[in-house]
């Protein structure tokens, strides 16, 4: 028997068994670079917006349970995703409605992008969604909304659906009739929500010590003051703050990225791509694809991705391509400060939860207290 033919019966048998052998086409095993299979892709605030008000006039929150659109992203199949591993959707509550409660394991956050006054209840504690707010809800929390204002509420849900998705550990459930809260799992609502004043005042304490990063500007990284970590393990948030005229460096990463701006105007450039954006407007990066923020006006942008997860496995990665520095993160955590850090980040950004911490050590002195004792 030939070579080959011996080759041929042995894969014949292999594929029998069920076995692949991994040195036929290596590469399809082991990728030399990210392949993400979402694109680039954009939503705007306005069309969104309207759509749901639409959606308000036909389709009551009580036949709904939650009047969401999620932002498919239009390379993936239905409810797959924003980007391969997030959700990124959007929630309309009218005066007077109430979504009821229920829980998952999928973690989720709220940031209120219009209207002030609405509660979400948070094992029985409610809690008032400003605008500008970033409110939690970790895994297996039950959660519920209200609006008693005479505002519509309109906000961004953030999620790790996908995560989920990928270890099969999506469990839903709803509360049984005699449901009874325990003592909500954190003490107080300051807790679950960071004040969007706040961050303002840990970003303009960066701004008056730090010049502005060549990627980000001036950002803040949102963290639990209790753990000195992301307030939620699989998603990181943070808040920029750029200056009227900003040109951001190119830039990559190996966390997909949704970007929400709240302020300004200014345009995203990715792989040729120019795409104006405004407040509210959602954005989604994908994977180890190189792009750049810039803005016509001082601008305030939050941002959220899957870089907790990457970190605490210890594969993310970022890229600078205007110096062409290459800086792969690995990740650690400091027993003194509890701050999430990564080798290599040379962003000057600050953490909010934890006072005078930063993304990079060398940067440590530019976040300054109004970064963490504010949150």
């Amino acid at each position: 028997m030939s070579e080959s033919s011996a080759l041929d019966t042995l894969y014949r048998e292999a594929a029998a068994a069920h076995l692949q052998p991994l040195w036929v086409e290596t590469h399809r095993f082991v990728p030399r670079q990210p392949a993400p299979p979402n694109v680039l892709a954009q939503w705007k605030a306005s069309a969104v917006k309207d759509l749901l008000e639409v959606a308000g006039e036909h389709m009551p929150v009580e036949h709904a349970d939650r009047r969401v659109f999620v932002c498919t992203n239009p390379n993936l199949p239905p409810f797959s995703g924003t980007t391969q591993t997030l959700y990124a959707c959007v929630q309309l509550l009218l005066p007077g409605e109430k979504a009821p409660p229920h829980r998952h394991t999928q973690s989720a956050f709220r940031l209120i992008l219009e209207g002030s006054g609405a509660q979400t209840i948070l094992n029985g504690a409610p809690v008032t969604m400003n605008q500008g707010d970033f409110v939690i809800t970790p895994a297996w929390t039950w959660h519920g909304h209200a609006n008693p204002g005479n505002q519509s509420v309109l906000w961004l849900d953030g999620l790790d659906n996908a995560v989920m998705r990928l270890f099969d550990a999506t469990f839903f459930e709803l509360p049984p009739p005699d449901l009874h809260h325990d003592a909500p799992e954190r003490s107080s609502a300051r807790q679950w929500v960071y004040p969007l004043a706040s961050m303002r005042s840990a970003l303009e304490h960066l701004r008056a010590t730090t010049p502005a990063d060549p990627v980000h500007g001036w950002r803040v990284r949102y963290i639990d003051p209790q753990t000195g970590r992301d307030p939620l393990p699989t998603m990181a948030a943070f808040i920029s703050l750029l200056p009227s005229g900003f040109r951001g460096a190119p830039y990559r990463s190996t966390d997909s990225t949704v970007y929400v701006p709240l302020e300004g105007q200014g345009e995203l450039i990715c792989g040729g791509e120019r795409m104006p954006w405004g407040p509210h407007d959602i954005l989604a990066v994908p994977t180890w694809q190189a792009h750049q923020l810039n803005c016509d006006s001082e601008s305030l942008v939050f941002s959220f991705s899957d870089r907790a997860a990457q970190e605490r496995l210890e594969c993310w990665r970022e890229e600078r391509l205007a110096d062409d520095i290459k800086r792969a993160g690995t990740s650690g955590t400091s027993g003194t400060t509890g701050t999430t850090g990564t080798t290599g980040v040379s962003d000057a950004t600050g953490t909010a939860g934890t006072a005078g911490n930063a993304d990079n050590a060398d940067n440590a002195d530019n976040a300054g207290s109004a970064g963490g004792s504010a949150v």
